[in-house]
């Protein structure tokens, strides 16, 4: 236990069974007075709460730290003993200011800018200046309820905040607070208690649609080059997050050997700005991609290292000349464009090859998949029903027949009422396609069935 050795003008403490001694001259000398006295008994009270958190083994009491760092020559000695944390972290703006600075060279630009997004948010509402010790569990579930009536940014109509967004928010403050009790900031997480649910992030109905091969296959058929289509093939068929095959070169395929394979860049899991190049290899050419591959190859004819010379300039700005393709061929873009594409490839491989694949051609983990992918496609229910319509199996009875009638009436009505003054297939919500003729099973080619 700490001792106040007056006459040798020092606190002696002993740390794990060695002692240590703390010189507290700066406050001795000089005339004795009862303010004086007042100091000396603080310093020590203080510096025998630190000494009773390093040998317990917990963080130190946050306002003993506070009041330590007031005297610089009593922090410095305390830092070198390890008694208190060297940086001064006692606000919500300091824990996020160092948790940036911790983290920001391993973090990829949009990781950076996901917690920028999130910071004015944290620091708005749990507020910059309040002190880490004051945040508890009853603030941590108003701080998500604030966020959930939180209009977004740019609406002009009020429109709050996605749930997805919400969720996310959450799950950063959440990382954030986790780093504060790893570093001795603070004893325990406000927010661990809040656990993060993959519904809560589940993407809503309404930007949920089943791009089918058929869908695809127009836009490929109207694209201008070889190189245009092998790249809506690669989103399709090989299930390639919308940058990934940009930075594919000629040297990842792999032709030559027993099967098809190709060497796919991952941006998960590569970093740029560190030179990190992470690409899943062996993934197999699949038939709907082979025939791409070669004309693109033909008309590439070494003039470059990458595959996609030509594409590689839109960067990341490629959305838009993709959904005017998607125009030019007959529709309307679907809600989320790259990745509606690749839930219904994660979807394909999922049920035709199994889970265990993902990872290695996707990307992605099963529980990733079941969390963000998993969707009910016309392909599942054609496992139930065959691949014809129910009534061809089912023949149905007379009350089955006449809800069909009323189904198919309703349908009608839809198309004739919504069918633009050109030949266009609208990507709504309802799909590309109308209902399959004749069946009586309420669903169209948007399936969108959570499981």
């Amino acid at each position: 236990m700490a001792k106040l050795q007056k006459k040798q003008k020092r606190i002696v403490i002993n740390l794990n069974g060695k002692r240590r001694y703390i010189r507290i001259t700066q406050i001795m000398d000089g005339k004795k007075t009862q303010s004086q006295q007042r100091l000396i008994t603080k310093v020590f009270d203080w510096i025998t709460e630190l000494e009773v958190a390093f040998n317990g083994g917990f963080a130190p009491d946050q306002i003993a730290v506070a009041n330590i760092r007031r005297l610089d020559w009593l922090t410095e000695r305390c830092v070198k003993f390890g008694l208190m944390p060297k940086t001064n972290v006692l606000s919500v703006q300091d824990l996020v200011d160092d948790y940036f600075n911790y983290k920001e060279d391993q973090w990829q630009e949009s990781t950076k800018e996901a917690w920028r997004r999130a910071e004015p948010h944290i620091v708005s509402i749990l507020g910059g200046d309040t002190l880490l010790r004051d945040i508890n569990k009853p603030i941590a579930d108003k701080f998500k309820a604030t966020l959930q009536n939180t209009p977004q940014r740019r609406s002009k109509t009020g429109k709050l905040l996605a749930k997805a967004t919400v969720s996310k928010i959450v799950s950063r403050v959440r990382e954030l607070f986790r780093y504060g009790v790893n570093a001795e900031y603070i004893l325990a997480n406000p927010f661990a208690h809040i656990k993060r649910h993959a519904s809560d992030e589940a993407k809503p109905e309404s930007r949920q649609f089943e791009v089918s091969e058929q869908i695809i296959r127009h836009v490929m058929n109207v694209a201008s080059s070889a190189e245009w289509r092998l790249y809506i093939a690669m989103l399709r068929w090989g299930g390639a997050r919308k940058s990934e095959p940009l930075e594919m070169k000629v040297s990842d395929i792999h032709l030559d050997g027993e099967f098809p394979l190709m060497n796919v860049y991952d941006v998960k899991e590569s970093n740029r700005d560190k030179g990190i190049v992470v690409k899943r290899n062996g993934v197999p050419v699949f038939d709907e991609i082979m025939p791409e591959l070669l004309d693109a190859l033909e008309q590439h004819n070494g003039t470059s290292e990458w595959l996609f010379p030509t594409l590689r300039g839109y960067g990341d700005s490629i959305d838009k000349p993709f959904k005017d393709l998607v125009r030019k061929a007959g529709y309307e873009p679907w809600p989320a464009i790259f990745n509606n594409i690749r839930t219904a490839r994660s979807n394909e491989i999922a049920r035709e090859y199994g889970h265990r694949y993902l990872k290695p051609w996707l990307g992605h983990t099963q529980k990733t998949h079941e969390a963000n992918y998993k969707t009910m496609q016309k392909a599942d229910y054609e496992k139930v029903f065959g691949t014809g319509s129910y009534m061809d199996h089912s023949g149905g009875s007379q009350s089955v027949a006449a809800e069909s009638a009323e189904i198919k009436k309703g349908q009608n009505l839809i198309e004739k009422s919504s069918r633009p003054s050109k030949v266009l297939t609208s990507a709504t919500p309802t799909g590309f396609e109308p209902a399959t003729t004749g069946s009586t099973v309420r669903y169209s080619n948007q399936l969108s069935y959570r499981a």
